[in-house]
């Protein structure tokens, strides 16, 4: 066998290996980066800007900064507590805070520090108080494009009452979220991008 056909084996070889290298999956943690909006999408469709992120790549995982804002939020004291909140005549949906300590750390697979910067309480507007057990939860996927979007769960918002064993403990189980008629809520879904 001479040279040339040694190298258009060696070339075949190689090309064929090239072949089954995986391409990046869908929803990488390259897609994590940057910043970003965090919009609350109606059942009509309609979207209201509630937050904006920012994602940095930092030791393999990605870490972010988050900042819940909009203009149309407004303050009450809700049950002994201050809240932010979006109301219309129906619904007032107030965001929770987490009390306890985040990495704010989040990789493609695993999105649930950002679900925990992403709570909110719910009640009918001009109900005096809040229920902690009203609680939403946004459980977020990642999608091939860099978009996140979250399907609302329902949970109680009392389990947050003690701190967790460790520091960077998980409280919400997933055992302990229901999926939900989106009929009865406001905000049904979730979109970051």
């Amino acid at each position: 066998m001479g040279a040339g056909q040694r190298i258009g084996k060696l070339a075949a070889l190689v090309i064929g290996m090239l072949a089954w290298v995986p391409a990046p999956s869908a929803g990488t943690a390259a897609s994590l980066e940057g910043g970003k909006t965090v919009h609350l999408v109606s059942r009509s469709g309609e979207e209201v800007a509630v937050g904006t992120i920012q994602f940095a790549a930092q030791d393999g995982r990605t870490s972010y900064t988050i900042k819940i804002d909009n203009p149309g939020f407004s303050e009450h004291f809700l049950s002994m507590r201050p809240f932010r909140c979006l109301e219309d005549a129906e619904q007032t949906l107030c965001h929770l805070p987490y009390p306890h300590a985040l990495r704010r750390q989040v990789s493609a697979d695993d999105l649930t520090d950002l679900e925990y910067d992403l709570l909110f309480l719910h009640k009918s507007t001009g109900e005096y108080g809040i229920n902690f057990w009203n609680g939403i939860y946004y459980d977020l996927a990642l999608a091939p494009d860099g978009t996140i979007k979250g399907t609302l769960m329902e949970t109680d918002m009392n389990e947050l009452a003690s701190p967790p064993a460790e520091k960077y403990g998980r409280l919400i189980r997933p055992e302990n979220l229901t999926e939900s008629d989106s009929a009865k809520h406001r905000f049904p879904t979730l979109v970051i991008r």
